[in-house]
């Protein structure tokens, strides 16, 4: 920012707060000799302020002080330097980036190190992402028992040093790489001395919980020590690395471990699953086995653990997993009493939707089933939604708006169960029945939950609702596919009549496509509540005014029957119609932080949509991803947000 324009902004301000607050005697003149004392300054280059710098802008009490220094300083990371101007290209992207080195460039760096070395007595956690000189010489040496968590790039010499000198309090440990070398696992392996030296130095520290290591190796020599780490530790994640054996025949359970990630780990898969049932309380877990791991073995032994051990996991990621969806569907069957599914990237299926529907929909909280071809536009999203009623976060990846439909999907009651798969009460299919993979036999529940079966009930008498009101993050596509006009715009209705329910959203990351040009319309491209003729873009005037109050659903059902089944474009064109009041339905969300419109094609938000955005969405944070293809409005929108929303963060590509 120019030092004019900061001038005039701290003159202005000074100049409005007339004779200032009582008790603070020359603060005015204290904000002439600096500007960024002022909130209004701080508020546009406090972000391009260094940490210390930042904190010397804030002027608190005595008291305050006393605890906002702490927290300030209790966590620290070190990063890589700014990247100097001749190893750039002269690319656009380029000189972009080199204006933005050569402004980090222009800091006082020395004065944040200082900074951080007056503060050291307050540090608590160190993020190391750079290894400079003042690490080792300056920041180090005072490192005596401070540290209660560590994360590193690289496992060296330096951050070894800080384990040893942190031995008493450490408590949580992650290294990114162990090797400095950056080497892959399966074909250069971390050295047999380099690995024995990091476990006798993690065996050291006492109190050590949480260990996450990437690319860390465990040789035969190392096995007793390792399963020593073992039985202190609370979380345990390695990932991309080899174990010699995960067999610990001669031990004790790990009664302490709540937390097991093993993700592409080199070892047998048997030996994974002997280390598995080692762990009674065990209440996540994530595996992702190397490519072409035998799975049955897994199955067979999940589903056959003691059923106390089974309610204990309440947490189950089994994303890139290559189960089947019976398989898979065969796990969840087994006793689980979930409140957190990952997929992601995973077999889960039609199989695996009617066990979320009939066994955890009271008790699931999170479903993650994005690149799960499998379900894409299957109508096991739309019961999900329905019946699971504590689900508080949610991503997919598309929901067909004709599977929301009550009029299409319950046409046929049955098309939620295309095909027979697990026996309910009163089905032909008896319990036990044989299926695919591995010849193993599906237990099968005897009933589904009360709360679902009603959900159903409702469904199929006409009530379409989802049921997930406290719904807090929000991931998915609507499709509108082999829809007419006339459906398509009953369609968008009802996307919004299911979006407006859900008050307690935090974030909210939609899309909308459609077969006939493969868009995904951007938020505001919704229909109004009040009239059809809106909802398909046939305005007589694009100035008309928003939706309205009194606009009643009656008004809705004798518009769609007179009005016109044509594009907004023209019979030429597939451009997406523009619909303000669309937007403007939304005006409960005001608890919503984050609004990320990324998959939106060709956004046309306008600079009046923004700015009853800023207004109404009170708890709005952050906007992610472009809202305009124009421009001009483009660039009057961030001119927008940063003069009336300076609390409101926009990020987007240029």
């Amino acid at each position: 920012m120019a030092t004019s324009t900061i001038t005039s902004i701290a003159y202005n301000a000074i100049n409005g707060n007339g004779e200032g607050d009582e008790g603070d005697e020359g603060d005015n003149d204290r904000m002439r000799q600096n500007p960024t004392h002022l909130p209004e300054i701080l508020l546009h280059i406090g972000r391009h302020l260094s940490q210390g710098e930042l904190t010397s802008c804030v002027r608190v009490s005595h008291v305050w002080h006393y605890y906002l220094e702490p927290l300030l300083w209790s966590n620290v990371s070190l990063t890589h330097p700014p990247l100097s101007s001749h190893n750039s290209s002269n690319s656009s992207n380029n000189n972009d980036r080199n204006r933005h080195h050569d402004q980090y460039r222009g800091m006082d760096h020395s004065a944040h190190e200082a900074s951080v070395v007056k503060n050291i007595r307050h540090l608590r956690s160190l993020d190391i992402k750079h290894h400079s000189p003042f690490l080792r010489h300056q920041l180090i040496p005072f490192l005596q028992n401070r540290l209660f968590s560590l994360s590193a790039d690289e496992y060296n010499s330096a951050v070894r040093q800080i384990l040893e000198q942190n031995a008493q309090s450490l408590h949580t440990f992650v290294c990114r790489n162990v090797t400095s070398r950056q080497r892959q696992h399966h074909s250069l392996p971390q050295p047999a001395h380099e690995a024995t030296e990091l476990w006798q130095t993690l065996l050291s520290v006492t109190f050590l919980s949480e260990l996450t290591l990437s690319v860390a190796c465990v040789y035969t020599s190392d096995l007793d020590v390792f399963f020593q780490i073992c039985e202190r530790l609370e979380v345990l994640s390695l990932e991309n690395g080899s174990v010699a054996s995960l067999s610990p025949h001669m031990m004790d359970p790990l009664t302490n471990l709540r937390r097991l990630l093993l993700h592409k780990v080199s070892v047998s898969p048997l030996r994974e699953l002997d280390f598995i049932a080692k762990c009674p309380n065990l209440e996540h877990l994530a595996w992702r086995p190397l490519d072409s791991t035998p799975l049955n073995p897994f199955m067979f032994h999940f589903v056959t653990l003691a059923p106390d051990r089974l309610a204990r996991i309440t947490s189950l990621d089994v994303s890139q997993s290559d189960l089947v969806d019976k398989q898979l569907a065969m796990i969840l069957t087994s006793g689980l009493q979930l409140r957190r599914l990952i997929a992601v990237h995973s077999p889960f299926g039609t199989y695996c939707a009617d066990q979320v529907v009939c066994s955890m929909a009271d008790t699931l909280e999170e479903l993650d089933i994005r690149q799960c071809h499998l379900m894409v536009q299957n109508p096991m999203i739309q019961t999900m939604l329905m019946t699971c009623k504590r689900l508080r976060y949610f991503r997919a990846d598309e929901i067909s708006v004709n599977d929301m439909s009550k009029n299409t999907f319950f046409s046929n009651p049955a098309s939620a169960w295309s095909s027979p798969r697990f026996a309910r009460p009163g089905s032909s299919n008896a319990a036990g029945s044989p299926m695919a993979g591995g010849g193993m036999v599906v237990p099968v529940p005897t009933s589904a939950p009360l709360s679902s079966m009603r959900m159903l009930g409702k469904a199929i008498q006409g009530e379409w609702q989802w049921a997930c009101l406290e719904l807090e993050e929000l991931d998915v596509t609507f499709v509108g596919s082999n829809l007419q006009q006339h459906l398509l715009s009953a369609g968008l209705a009802l996307v919004y009549s299911q979006l407006v329910q859900l008050t307690e959203l935090r974030r909210l990351e939609y899309g909308w496509k459609s077969d006939s040009d493969e868009r995904r319309l951007p938020l505001n491209s919704g229909p109004t509540f009040g009239s059809v003729e809106n909802a398909i873009g046939l305005s007589s005037s694009r100035g008309s005014p928003p939706y309205s109050t009194a606009s009643s659903p009656s008004s809705t059902s004798s518009s769609s029957s007179s009005s016109p089944s044509r594009s907004p474009g023209g019979s030429g064109t597939q451009k997406s119609p523009h619909f303000r009041a669309g937007l403007r339905r939304l005006w409960k969300l005001t608890q919503l932080r984050v609004f990320d419109v990324e998959k939106v094609q060709d956004p046309d938000f306008s600079v009046g949509d923004v700015r009853w955005i800023g207004k109404r969405w009170e708890g709005l944070r952050r906007i992610q991803g472009r809202l305009s293809m124009d421009p001009v409005t483009e660039l009057a929108i961030q001119e927008l947000v940063q003069k009336e929303f300076p609390h409101i963060t926009h990020i987007h590509d240029n």
